[in-house]
């Protein structure tokens, strides 16, 4: 499959996720806005809606895909989601962190 498709569809399946991820989170945000939800809801609720997991993606994927030997290739937009919004998030949650606890000082 892979030799069949070349390298470059891995970077357009990481553009695609994280396009996907970007939107998403700016939809949540617009959400949390319009719902004028506290600080601590409007951080669990930016956390949470994006989120997509590979525990419960690549075993249903092996059961509705059975067989199929291009089941990685439908795999990889979640296998390049899933630590793309690991990464982020890890982030964004020490700058939270940071935020909250507010500067330090030396």
């Amino acid at each position: 499959v892979w030799t069949e498709h070349g390298a470059g569809l891995p970077l357009v399946a990481l553009a695609l996720a994280a396009a996907l991820f970007g939107l998403a989170t700016l939809a949540t945000r617009a959400v949390v806005r319009m719902a004028r939800l506290g600080r601590d809801d409007a951080i669990a609720a930016e956390f949470c809606a994006v989120q997509k997991t590979l525990a419960s993606g690549v075993p249903l994927a092996g059961v509705v895909f059975a067989g199929d030997p291009r089941t990685g290739l439908i795999l990889l937009p979640l296998l390049i989601y899933h630590p793309l919004q690991l990464t982020l998030h890890g982030a964004l949650a020490a700058r939270r962190a940071r935020e909250q606890v507010g500067p330090t000082t030396a």
